[in-house]
């Protein structure tokens, strides 16, 4: 369709013009005025056959327009069926040269890829062709996503470092706490088994040879039962008169590891008598 599809709508602009100038000088004085009431309705009827017209054609014509679209877009299609696979062909064996030259290219680049990669302490593996596949702004991508991953993986060692350093260190006190708790369980059923070791006061003599026995000893709290009974002995009354003090012997089946008051160390002190 052309522009001179559009002449068939009639009414033209030039009769729809006169008719609205007609139309606008028709007025009512008096709205109980029949002559001037049907006056206005035959121009309103007038305007409104027009309109419909217009409507018919416009319709008529937009019909037309769809099935002229519909047979452009077909032959459209037909058209372009003719031409597309070769050209099609001609695109392939252009992109084809551009990937040679892409690839060559990067080939070159591909030892400097592989030696950023190697430094990266932790990474997943890249094979050689998903590299030469990528450019450069891949490449970086996948260079920051190695990175990345390695230093998750050394917080993660670390991390794992440290735990097993405190599990040692724990492991370590723990040894040492029950190794302190098994001595002092055997230190004290030693000194269940033991007992306190007895303090005997011997005596003291004066001057004149006058003795005043001071005997005494600590309360045993725990200790093995006794074999028997052994008399008391009385260390001052079974030993020899002497004229001047002397040290007197260990008290009778007293054990090596059990002592006297250091003060006296088996001895006798000599009272001064007063004047």
């Amino acid at each position: 369709m052309d522009e001179k599809a559009l002449e068939k709508f009639d009414p033209t602009v030039e009769k729809l013009t006169a008719m609205v100038k007609v139309s606008a000088k028709i007025s009512a004085t008096d709205l109980e005025d029949p002559k001037q009431l049907a006056v206005v309705k035959e121009n309103r009827i007038e305007l409104k056959r027009a309109r419909v017209q217009i409507e018919k054609t416009g319709k008529s014509l937009r019909e037309e327009a769809i099935a002229f679209q519909r047979a452009v877009i077909s032959k459209e299609k037909e058209l372009i069926a003719i031409i597309e696979p070769e050209e099609d062909r001609l695109a392939a064996i252009e992109d084809e040269a551009k990937a040679l030259t892409t690839r060559k290219m990067r080939l070159t680049q591909l030892p400097i890829r592989k030696e950023r990669l190697s430094d990266i302490t932790h990474k997943y593996g890249v094979e050689d062709e998903a590299l030469l596949g990528m450019d450069e702004a891949e490449f970086e991508a996948c260079f920051n996503s190695c990175v990345a991953y390695s230093n998750e993986r050394e917080r993660e060692i670390a991390e794992e470092a440290a735990r097993a350093a405190q599990e040692r260190i724990e492991q370590a006190n723990e040894a040492k706490r029950k190794e302190q708790e098994a001595k002092d369980a055997e230190l004290r059923e030693r000194e269940e088994k033991v007992g306190l070791a007895p303090l005997k006061w011997r005596g003291i003599v004066s001057a004149d040879r006058a003795f005043f026995e001071l005997c005494g000893a600590e309360v045993v709290e725990r200790g093995m039962a006794p074999n028997g009974v052994v008399e008391a002995v009385d260390v001052a009354g079974n030993v020899a008169c002497r004229v001047g003090a002397g040290e007197e012997g260990g008290s009778p089946d007293q054990l090596g590891f059990q002592r006297l008051e250091e003060r006296l160390d088996h001895g006798v002190v000599v009272a001064v008598a007063l004047a």
